[in-house]
């Protein structure tokens, strides 16, 4: 990372609506959005070719899920901090996404002005 307190992250969420206003909400809170995508694999292929600081990850998409691209992320950077956003409200769907390397999980419920402030608790937690 060339700025600390400017983390480059990459964000990926099939909801492409979804996925434009986080971005400009975390471009406007001090992240770097280097780069979109709205399926695993192309959040993998984007990871590999960006090496983003941070990763924004959905659980569910087409092609490649949330859970699968983590995993094959963690494989290609064990100390890689991707933050799981999910919809999901199950203990057991977090707790797989915790083992298999995940750094937290944010809900989609989570009101979008806190979003920000908890990405960055969870990007400093790992400093």
């Amino acid at each position: 990372m060339t700025d600390t307190t400017r983390p480059r992250l990459l964000l990926v969420d099939d909801d492409e609506s979804l996925r434009q206003l986080f971005a400009t909400v975390l471009d406007a809170s001090g992240f770097e959005v280097v780069a979109q995508a709205g399926d695993g694999r192309s959040g993998v292929q984007l990871f590999t070719a960006h090496s983003p600081d941070m990763v924004l990850l959905d659980i569910e998409m087409p092609v490649m899920n949330g859970i699968q691209a983590l995993k094959t992320m963690m494989k290609n950077n064990p100390k890689a901090v991707v933050v799981m956003l999910t919809s999901i409200q199950s203990v057991g769907v977090w707790d797989d996404c915790l083992l298999a390397g995940a750094t937290g999980y944010i809900r989609k419920d989570t009101p979008l002005m806190e979003i920000p402030s908890q990405l960055m608790k969870l990007w400093k937690g790992t400093r």
